[in-house]
């Protein structure tokens, strides 16, 4: 949700102006714009952290696979075959 796309269109629908809002809520208007921006960062962020992780990228699959001891390679390898979000990728 887009907070201050709530506001302004709450604002148009009742013939209001920020700086309206700002007097009636006894801050600046610049204050107001602050917090509201903050606000819908905060969402954004939340929104973004909700969804599963990415997978890494092969290139940093490789590099861990070679940074494997010889006896192991395999099974490292196998391990990040197995999902798109692999069990070493959690860790």
């Amino acid at each position: 949700m887009d907070v201050c796309l709530v506001i302004k269109r709450r604002l148009e629908e009742l013939g209001l102006e920020q700086k309206d809002l700002a007097s009636a809520s006894e801050v600046t208007e610049s204050y107001r714009l602050s917090k509201l921006a903050e606000l819908q960062r905060r969402e954004e962020l939340k929104r973004d952290l909700a969804g599963p992780p990415a997978p890494m990228f092969g290139e940093i699959r490789e590099l861990i696979v070679r940074k494997c001891v010889p006896g192991k390679t395999k099974q490292v390898r196998a391990i990040f075959e197995q999902p798109p979000f692999g069990e070493l990728e959690r860790v």
